[in-house]
């Protein structure tokens, strides 16, 4: 039904994402379901809704999402990991701990021997949402064996050994990244830097890898500015809250 919109569904989620962002979230609750109207089981719409009824404390209405979604879609794990993000973002902790920690348990079910990069990814970020830092690590060294020039996969990496305290390990990492000559990166190596920086607690280090990040490319939307939980430690840091303030 939806194929014949003139509009992807990223057209909806970038609307969504920026409403989330000034607040407007009945505004973006509006917007998720004229979207699932074009596209019913869209998990990128699904997640404009997830933010959208988590930001208005609807969290009842948030497993619900994940299920009908999941189930059309064959896995929910994707959205559930959005949901942890999301519900951690707004303080809801124990809500965030459980939801990636079953959505985790219901993915070992399905497929407890995919060892695919794919399935790993999966794997990785549910962990990390759960923080479940030992096993996530786990997960993070097999991803980077697999592919050893991945910046998202030596991110999990470096923040993983960041969060059990392995400064040492962790600023290994972060060389490995700033090695990294790949094409197309468009900062997203940098970005991890910031990132494993900001857990080590090396706050300005994190906010002048973030700049040039976004000098090389990076477009820091949404999961910067809001969801990364990497990014927490800098949220009342001037610097990064200057950095990432709107302009118009």
């Amino acid at each position: 039904p939806g194929g014949e919109s003139s509009f992807p569904p990223r057209y909806w989620e970038y609307r969504g994402q920026a409403l989330h962002l000034l607040g407007r979230h009945e505004e973006e609750l509006a917007v998720a379901r004229e979207g699932a109207g074009e596209f019913p089981n869209s998990p990128t719409i699904a997640r404009t809704a997830l933010r959208a009824l988590v930001a208005l404390d609807r969290l009842a209405a948030v497993d619900s999402v994940v299920a009908v979604v999941g189930t059309a879609t064959g896995s929910n794990a994707d959205l559930a990991w959005t949901a942890s993000l999301e519900l951690r973002a707004h303080g809801h902790v124990e809500e965030a701990l459980a939801t990636a920690n079953s959505a985790y348990e219901e993915l070992l079910e399905q497929a407890p021997k995919d060892g695919s990069e794919a399935g790993l990814e999966a794997r990785v970020r549910l962990l990390y949402a759960a923080e479940r830092w030992g096993e996530a690590l786990s997960v993070a060294e097999k991803l980077a064996e697999i592919d050893p020039r991945d910046p998202d996969h030596l991110g999990y990496l470096g923040c993983a050994h960041a969060r059990l305290g392995q400064r040492l390990e962790a600023e290994a990492v972060s060389r490995r990244l700033e090695a990294l000559d790949e094409a197309y990166l468009r900062g997203g190596h940098t970005y991890n830097r910031a990132s494993i920086a900001a857990v080590l607690g090396h706050q300005a280090e994190a906010v002048r890898l973030l700049q040039q990040a976004h000098q090389q490319g990076m477009y820091l939307n949404i999961w910067a500015t809001h969801l990364d939980p990497d990014m927490r430690p800098l949220r009342e840091f001037g610097p990064f809250m200057s950095f990432i303030e709107p302009r118009g």
